[in-house]
């Protein structure tokens, strides 16, 4: 997990301020196509033993890896976007977290109803 510091946060929230909303949305769907090309290629460029991926010395691993930090710099961008619910001031992140605990409990017990049945 990326820990944010203070400086990072303002940065983030200037970068709101100058660019706007819109531009973040469009920058975040510019990030994702950037992170889809780069799993694309670095596919490519592995080999797969035993289910495990090492990287060739001409892998494209250190371009996935700039483009994931844009990426989730982005979206931490557009996850602090305010916004208005019933006249009050929200940020489209506050609810992500509820959101990923149910989205990995659902993970969870699918995993486990896997292993039920490759016991049975």
């Amino acid at each position: 997990m990326i820990k944010w510091n203070k400086s990072d946060i303002e940065t983030m929230e200037k970068a709101i301020e100058k660019w706007g909303v819109e531009k973040q949305l469009i920058k975040l769907i510019e990030e994702a196509g950037e992170v889809i090309q780069e799993v694309a290629k670095t596919l490519h460029t592995a080999d797969f033993v035993d289910e495990m991926i090492f990287f060739s010395p001409f892998s494209k691993e250190i371009n996935l890896t700039e483009e994931l930090a844009d990426l989730y710099i982005t979206l931490e961008q557009v996850c602090m976007i305010e916004f208005y619910d019933n006249g009050k001031v929200k940020k489209i992140g506050e609810n992500i977290n509820k959101v990923k605990v149910e989205k990995i409990q659902k993970l969870q017990n699918k995993l486990n109803e896997e292993v039920e049945n490759v016991n049975n």
